[in-house]
């Protein structure tokens, strides 16, 4: 009972406004995850957490993984993805 209470708890207090990062080999989720890290990373940079020339690094590595999944994407089912 007592670690139904505490999950129960853990729950309640947990904020409903979060971004959902995805665990798959879905290419698309892949995507979606980078978008949420690079909203995260600029969020950081705003906040002043992270230094200008760390967050561009970040969002540069983030860019190109985004356009190396799509190119993958494009291969894989032959279908146009838009840059």
């Amino acid at each position: 009972m007592k670690k139904i209470l505490i999950c129960f708890s853990l729950l309640s207090c947990t904020s409903k406004n979060y971004d959902v990062v995805w665990y798959t080999g879905n290419i698309k989720k892949c995507i979606q995850n980078l978008e949420v890290m690079e909203n995260w990373v600029k969020d950081d940079y705003n906040n002043g957490d992270i230094k200008k020339y760390c967050a561009n690094n970040y969002l540069l590595v983030i860019e190109n993984t985004k356009l190396s999944l799509k190119l993958l994407e494009i291969k894989k089912d032959g279908t146009k993805v838009e840059k």
